[in-house]
């Protein structure tokens, strides 16, 4: 194994803040401030939605193993090995463009028949490490939380006569936002693994004109001018945010995907990539030290776990 090769299998001892987008994080930290939050958390997890999600959702599914569509299955186990997670279930679903992870304390993976009749191997292999990096990352709690609070919110609403409402709004916003943004933190991780932004962009390109969006094959390099000519910054008037604020309402949690290719494409031109990858060379060699609150691999000299925050033991910092 090579130099290059041994950093990118070593991607899982690598400080999560390197991967996660400060949009991501914001996002989070100003979601956890909305008043509300906390009871909606709490009730969310006492109403065991995750397992009736997790039925629903694969009740029609194929699952995905070593003899069951095993290229898709290679996929898997070789993001998940760089990215340092167990292997989360994978099915594959009849419906659109969409792919999801989902499940805190059980992770799987749901991919849609459209995605895989649209992207190439290379592409599936991003589509897969994308979703895997929304469990590296530990976003599944807020993510079942996101496609659950229209639901909760109006049931909440009919037994209040409406007044739960000024709860449940906030929280709602607060949750779609951070779920927009949380994709640009899966983006990375989906870089990390196949290392050619290019397949990235690729991946990207083909979900923004859709199965058939075009009648001739697209251009990648076309696509790339129209990425760096985006204005990052579009929230500058009220105006502005206005529109901001209605677009992120009725296209739900998906940010798009010009935001998303131009937000990896200045990760990728910055040096972040081969930041993360010096990061996971410079450990080569080694022990692995994990949390003693989460078990989640951390970084020698730490003295916080990038993951739960809890303080990491002396031996940790020698």
């Amino acid at each position: 194994m090579n130099a290059m090769d041994a950093a990118h299998h070593r991607l899982a001892g690598v400080d999560p803040i390197l991967i996660q987008h400060p949009f991501d994080r914001q996002a989070i930290a100003s979601l956890k401030r909305v008043r509300g939050f906390e009871f909606f958390l709490s009730k969310f997890v006492d109403a065991g939605v995750e397992r009736m999600e997790y039925q629903l959702s694969v009740a029609s599914g194929v699952r995905v193993g070593p003899r069951q569509l095993p290229s898709l299955h290679g996929h898997l186990r070789t993001a998940c090995a760089v990215l340092g997670v167990p292997e989360p279930e994978l099915y594959v679903c009849s419906g659109g463009l969409n792919s999801s992870a989902a499940g805190p304390n059980h992770p799987y993976i749901v991919l849609m028949s459209g995605v895989l009749g649209l992207m190439d191997d290379a592409e599936l292999a991003a589509v897969i490490a994308h979703e895997v990096g929304h469990v590296r990352a530990g976003h599944l709690l807020y993510k079942s939380m996101a496609s659950a609070v229209d639901f909760f919110g109006g049931v909440a609403n009919d037994f209040s006569l409406g007044f739960s409402k000024f709860v449940t709004t906030p929280v709602q916003v607060g949750l779609l936002t951070w779920d927009r943004w949380s994709e640009l933190t899966a983006d990375r991780a989906a870089l990390l693994v196949v290392r050619d932004p290019r397949v990235c962009l690729r991946l990207l390109m083909k979900l923004g004109a859709g199965a058939s969006g075009a009648t001739e094959p697209l251009d990648l390099d076309a696509y790339i001018d129209q990425v760096r000519a985006y204005a990052q910054d579009t929230e500058q008037t009220l105006s502005d945010r206005v529109y901001h604020f209605g677009a992120t309402m009725q296209r739900g949690s998906l940010p798009f995907t010009i935001q998303r290719a131009r937000a990896l494409l200045d990760w990728y031109e910055s040096g972040g990539l081969d930041q993360v990858q010096a990061q996971a060379l410079a450990g080569a060699g080694e022990p692995a030290l994990r949390c003693p609150a989460c078990s989640q691999v951390v970084r020698r000299g730490s003295l916080f776990c990038g993951e739960c925050g809890a303080r990491l033991p002396s031996e940790s910092r020698e």
